[in-house]
């Protein structure tokens, strides 16, 4: 697939963003991205090299790291696909129990507790997955 930028390179960097709630994908080269100076350009800068913030093989995948977001910390986290699935697991089923009646701070205080869980969680997946 060609860039849609440039039209001569391959497009190696695939990015979805979402805009007032509207998906957005643009498929292009890291010259092209590189030279766009935006957001996505220092995160793609930020993924090479980066390595899985859970068991430390290259990454894949990453971007803001949303629970952080939701108590005020700005946080980028870096996947593999197994762990990335594995956390998404985690933290979705935690989020479908949490009781829907919780004031502001009590929902502040269970999502940092959520992400200290998850934490432990992935520590301990990744050990046991390792054995």
């Amino acid at each position: 697939m060609l860039c849609e930028q440039c039209h001569q390179r391959e497009a190696t960097n695939h990015i979805c963003s979402f805009v007032d709630g509207v998906k957005q994908t643009q498929d292009i080269c890291t010259e092209c991205l590189e030279s766009s100076g935006t957001s996505a350009a220092a995160f793609a800068t930020s993924m090479r090299g980066a390595r899985c913030d859970f068991c430390g093989v290259p990454a894949n995948m990453g971007g803001t790291d949303h629970l952080a977001l939701c108590t005020g910390e700005q946080r980028t986290i870096h996947y593999c696909f197994s762990c990335s699935e594995e956390y998404r697991r985690f933290t979705g089923a935690a989020m479908e129990g949490m009781p829907k009646d919780l004031s502001q701070q009590q929902q502040l205080d269970a999502l940092r507790r959520l992400r200290q869980d998850a934490e432990k969680h992935m520590k301990h997946w990744v050990s046991r997955r390792s054995q």
